[in-house]
């Protein structure tokens, strides 16, 4: 089951792997493409890329690290476009209205992944997946301000 609440006008979009996408080797990735990645994650260490598609146009999903561990992902389009930045966080590092929209809708969540995501609109998003009281999956996105809060069980 999918609730939506605190509706503002922007929608929230959430990253993901498409079931298409095709991992490949960095060699087969355009300069442009790769460039891109780098750029919006500056000393990002990429080890695995994916090609899928976006709406009939190429994506390549990187996946890598930061010097200090943490794991960053970036979906570039064919022409260069970035469309996406991931990097994983905490539940400790979450901004305090995110983490008050959470303990409102989900304080018996238990979270198992946190990501910090911005679209190509610098739209901030925090993604945590998790399970609820019950044992039961589910998938939370929040605004960076609190005001939009998007819950997805296991019952989408």
């Amino acid at each position: 089951m999918r609730y939506f609440l605190a509706f503002a006008a922007a929608s929230l979009v959430t990253a993901g792997a498409y079931a298409d996408d095709k991992e490949i080797s960095m060699s087969d990735v355009p300069e442009t493409v790769l460039d891109a990645a780098k750029a919006a994650v500056e000393g990002a260490t990429f080890t695995k890329v994916e090609l899928g598609d976006d709406e009939g146009e190429d994506k390549y999903g990187f996946e890598g690290t930061l010097a200090d561990g943490t794991v960053v992902a970036v979906d570039v389009l064919e022409e260069g476009e970035v469309i996406e930045v991931e990097h994983h966080t905490t539940i400790d590092a979450l901004p305090a209205p995110v983490k008050a929209a959470l303990d409102k809708y989900a304080p018996d969540m238990k979270a198992e992944e946190v990501e910090r995501l911005v679209d190509d609109d610098r739209a901030v998003v925090y993604e945590i997946e998790g399970t609820d009281a019950s044992g039961a999956p589910i998938d939370i996105e929040i605004s960076w301000d609190g005001s939009e809060v998007t819950i997805e069980t296991d019952d989408s």
